[in-house]
């Protein structure tokens, strides 16, 4: 679940992202105060001005939250769906095929 985290077009998570994400090492997963996710350490140098600190980041940034899978319980019923289609149109598009064949048959 992206708290903070970068998502695509479709609100999900790019593919190899968590592993990029995993391997740097301001970034780690765990649970902090009970929240499972992944989470960024304030980053720690020298600022461009010569001060030392932690660029104004207090502290722990929660970029990704781990949730559990909601069930799913919607059934599309496609092969009901299908069964319908093929009686209501099969007949005449058998029919129509024939007719095709016989008009192009040489």
């Amino acid at each position: 679940m992206p708290v903070d985290g970068r998502t695509d077009a479709y609100g999900q998570i790019p593919r190899g992202l968590i592993k990029r994400l995993l391997a740097r090492p301001d970034v780690f997963a765990g649970t902090v105060r009970g929240i499972r996710g992944i989470w960024q350490r304030p980053t720690r140098g020298t600022r461009r001005d010569g001060t030392s600190g932690t660029k104004g980041a207090v502290g722990l940034k929660l970029l990704y939250m781990f949730r559990p899978n909601k069930a799913v319980d919607k059934h599309l019923d496609f092969e009901q769906r299908a069964v319908e289609m093929v009686q209501r149109e099969g007949p005449k598009a058998i029919e129509a095929a024939i007719l095709k064949t016989i008009r192009t048959a040489r």
